[in-house]
């Protein structure tokens, strides 16, 4: 009779953080969504990551750095008012 080696594997049940569906992953893992949310959440930005913003059309924005705007009314850095 031969001797089959087998090899034990931790398992943990964990819940998706995208669908709420209880689920097994390998102990140790880093997985929090289950196999059929993952490929969809891989796509969505992660805290942290930092995404390019565009405007519609190619608009472009001009930052002008001689007004302040205080509530409804506009200054220059000079104090009047505009």
């Amino acid at each position: 009779m031969d001797c089959v080696e087998t090899e034990a594997v931790g398992m943990q049940l964990k819940y998706c953080e995208c669908c709420g569906a209880l689920w097994l992953r390998r102990t140790g893992e880093q997985e929090i969504y289950c196999p059929a949310c993952a490929p969809a959440m891989a796509e969505v930005p992660q805290p942290g990551q930092r995404t390019k913003v565009r405007l519609p059309n190619n608009m472009r924005v001009e930052r002008r750095v001689d007004q302040v705007l205080v509530g409804r009314v506009s200054f220059d850095l000079e104090g009047s008012t505009l």
